[in-house]
């Protein structure tokens, strides 16, 4: 009878082993999860919203959004997809009534359990299918991160304080993407998602009729664009429906950009992003492109960035089979079952009872010692994950500058010259750099590139400065493009960008990690001069991984 008692707290010990020890808590995103097990699982997505989209294309905004909304609250598990019979659930909060579109994700999933039961998430068919409007719209294409599992909780109060409202500003927008793990271009690049869609007057009425400016008008919105607004939308209208980006509604460029460089923002919080040097520059340099600029690569980045937000994986979560079950049944305390049959017993019943219960005492301190153990060394390791876990690089570009810029036949001897510092910002962890080079854009159209150096290894807490001159070969300027640089003086400020690529690998003692493609996107203005503006002198350049 003991070793019956026993054997329970063994397989939880074996489960624990086999979780934590032969398949460690490695269980990540990554692109082809389902190779295996649901190989025509996108395949499968993109032919049913083809098919919607052929119908029902003002479905692709709300549908995106759905997706940003499902992450911004308790990360990217398809919570937003729960039913409640009380309306306490995420869908049923006031951010998120205006979302459409369940009934198509309830199609997708559908067909997915056709083909393959029980194996891709609620969570990931809401990613996929953000990335499939987005393609049906013209927008740009993303290889999406799968691997997500379904929460089990959905929450009304939580869609309240974790969604950035319509009518944030600028410094709680930027605290509310950092606190999912998401920076300042972020927020700008996925703000520009409201290049599809449509919005009801009440989100933005306040700015029309009870604001600071003249007639009670919002002062940072463009007054003709109020008088066309005026017009469609009256006081307190909760019904009719206004384009986001009026022209484009159902095409995803970037002329949402153009609309709040022009002070034509729909909501506050769009308007919010000319409050930040940083939002404002970028909102600058895609209105002021003539095609698609960086947004569209941007933008891919981002969603993947956000895509990963607060993710359930391995074993945390569930897979679910519909997207919108009921919430289970849970037991209440007055609910009784039958009452106990009384029986009476031997007394060497009761004898086998004592025996066996110290056994059981045995086998649970056992099990007890053996979970402290386990606890504390979890603990130990994670310590030590944080203190080696390797940053990213700082690139910052400390100087910038195009002599004889304000000379009209410059470009005879046309040249750019650059400092460019890499920080390792790491205790433990080294980097090895291979076959570092930079690109120079203007205009989103290659004017230049050299190779900054082949080869070194940087220290921990070690900054490397790199120098270069771009120049006769390896800079394409002629007198057309310099007329055009001298244009954008004449206006105060001409905008580059600098790429900075390199292949890195990481050190720790003496592990060294595979290579991976660092690409550092910088952004830089100059003045009328040539030499670089103080807003971009020292500025911290986006670094991302492929």
């Amino acid at each position: 009878m003991a070793s019956s008692k026993l054997s329970p707290c063994l397989i939880f010990l074996q489960l624990i082993f086999l979780l934590f020890v032969i398949n460690p808590a490695n269980a990540q995103l990554k692109v082809g999860f389902y190779k295996d097990t649901c190989p025509q699982a996108e395949a499968i997505v993109k032919k049913v919203m083809d098919q919607v989209m052929k119908v029902a294309p003002s479905l692709s905004g709300p549908l995106l959004r759905m997706h940003f909304h499902d992450c911004f609250v308790r990360g990217c598990d398809g919570s937003v997809l729960l039913n409640s019979s009380t309306g306490q659930a995420e869908k049923d909060s006031p951010p998120n009534l205006s979302l459409r579109g369940y009934q198509v994700i309830d199609r997708v999933k559908t067909a997915l359990e056709k083909e393959c039961p029980g194996v891709v998430s609620c969570a990931d068919t809401l990613a996929i299918v953000a990335r499939d409007v987005t393609v049906a719209t013209m927008g740009p294409f993303w290889e999406v991160e799968t691997g997500r599992r379904d929460g089990r909780v959905s929450n009304f109060s939580e869609a309240l304080t974790n969604l950035p409202p319509f009518f944030a500003n600028i410094s709680q927008l930027i605290s509310m993407f950092r606190s999912k793990g998401l920076s300042v271009k972020d927020l700008v690049v996925l703000s520009g998602g409201h290049t599809i869609g449509t919005s009801h007057c009440s989100s933005f009425t306040s700015r029309l009729y009870n604001s600071t400016g003249k007639d009670g008008t919002d002062p940072t919105l463009d007054s003709e664009y109020i008088a066309k607004l005026k017009s469609k939308c009256k006081v307190g209208d909760q019904t009719t429906l206004v384009e986001m980006d009026p022209g484009s509604v159902r095409t995803f460029d970037n002329s949402y950009y153009t609309l709040v460089a022009k002070r034509r923002g729909l909501f506050q919080s769009d308007a919010a992003l000319l409050d930040n040097s940083e939002t404002k520059a970028y909102v600058k340099l895609q209105s002021a492109a003539t095609h698609r600029s960086t947004f569209f690569k941007d933008f891919g980045v981002s969603m993947i960035k956000m895509g990963r937000v607060g993710v359930l994986t391995g074993k945390a979560g569930e897979i679910r089979k519909k997207t919108c079950p009921p919430p289970n049944k849970l037991p209440t305390h007055h609910e009784r079952g039958p009452k106990p049959i009384k029986r009476k017993h031997s007394a060497s019943y009761y004898v086998h009872r004592v025996s066996e219960s110290l056994s059981t005492r045995i086998s649970k301190i056992l099990c007890g010692i053996f979970l402290t153990l386990l606890f504390i060394i979890g603990i130990a390791a994670f310590i030590s994950w944080l203190s080696l876990r390797p940053h990213r690089p700082r690139i910052h570009i400390s100087s910038f500058s195009i002599p004889g810029l304000d000379q009209s036949n410059g470009f005879e001897n046309a040249e750019i010259r650059f400092n460019v510092t890499a920080r390792n910002a790491n205790r433990a962890v080294g980097y090895y750099y291979n076959s570092v080079e930079a690109f120079a854009y203007y205009r989103d159209q290659a004017i230049g590139s050299t190779p900054l150096v082949d080869s070194f290894y940087q220290e921990p807490k070690n900054t490397t400065i790199l120098y270069k001159v771009l120049k006769g070969a390896t800079l394409d300027v002629n007198n057309d493009r310099w007329k055009e640089f001298r244009n954008d003086r004449g206006l105060g400020t001409v905008v580059f960008r600098l790429d900075v690529t390199a292949m890195i690998r990481f050190k720790v003692s003496t592990w060294d990690s595979k290579h991976h493609r660092m690409h550092a996107n910088c952004d830089v203005a100059v003045g009328r001069d040539g030499s670089i503006l103080a807003t971009s002198k020292n500025k911290r350049c986006p670094v991302y991984f492929t």
